[in-house]
């Protein structure tokens, strides 16, 4: 029989688990050393931007500045007919000669110039305006007044196979436009020509190049044209040098 006064033993205390201590995810750690990374390379990449952008600007301070390309003319002639209102320069060692006294009209070539009796002469480089003689009137007249005109009859000239036209360009601030190619049935079958036609008051400027050897003087020549106001009582002042046979 149970003993009523017995002391009553406390219930026992049931142990509770303890939480176990909370770690990082891995995902996340390899996360954050991806983005330390990444910061790291954009802090090395914009150091190594500014150092270069520094050693440019140091660069570009220290060295000398660009010199202006030395003009191939300089040291060139000129030839001015002022009655025409007409100037351009030529190489110092090149000569040239009047085709006739009463007209604008110059040979040019690289050597002293021996004008024959004959009517028809080619030299490298021909300057003059496109007159023509009316044998009936012995007055001289202009073949045409505008580029238009000039290019159809420069083009009748070559070889249609090798006609080339260049239009919309400008000489001396005037307009102008190309015809080359080569010269079609006759005694210069076959040769190039190249036509530089600059409009003038009713008529046209022609500059001829005769060959391709002189392509890049022909060029210059024409980089180097002036037109300036006529004066008609002028004369041309320059070096003719040809000897003229009799």
């Amino acid at each position: 029989m149970e003993n009523p006064n017995a002391p009553i033993a406390p219930p026992s205390e049931t142990p509770q688990p303890q939480p176990e201590p909370k770690t990082a995810k891995p995902s996340l750690l390899i996360g954050l050393g991806v983005l330390a990374l990444i910061l790291l390379a954009s802090t090395g990449y914009l150091a190594f931007q500014n150092y270069q952008l520094k050693k440019e600007i140091s660069q570009l301070q220290s060295s000398p500045s660009p010199t202006s390309t030395p003009d191939p003319t300089a040291s060139w002639k000129t030839y001015k007919d002022n009655k025409q209102g007409v100037e351009f320069k030529y190489p110092d060692n090149w000569y040239t000669a009047l085709c006739e006294p009463d007209t604008f009209c110059v040979f040019l070539d690289d050597k002293p110039i021996k004008i024959p009796e004959a009517s028809e002469f080619i030299t490298p480089i021909h300057v003059g305006f496109n007159e023509a003689t009316n044998t009936v009137t012995n007055k001289k007249y202009f073949e045409e007044k505008t580029l238009e005109e000039g290019i159809e009859r420069y083009k009748a000239i070559f070889d249609s196979k090798t006609v080339k036209v260049v239009e919309d360009l400008l000489v001396g601030g005037k307009e102008a436009a190309q015809v080359s190619g080569n010269s079609g049935p006759g005694m210069l079958e076959g040769e190039y020509f190249e036509y530089t036609l600059i409009q003038m008051d009713n008529k046209l400027l022609v500059i001829q190049l005769f060959g391709e050897k002189y392509q890049n003087i022909y060029n210059q020549i024409l980089s180097t044209f002036k037109f300036v106001e006529a004066t008609p009582s002028a004369t041309p002042t320059g070096s003719p040098s040809a000897t003229l046979t009799p």
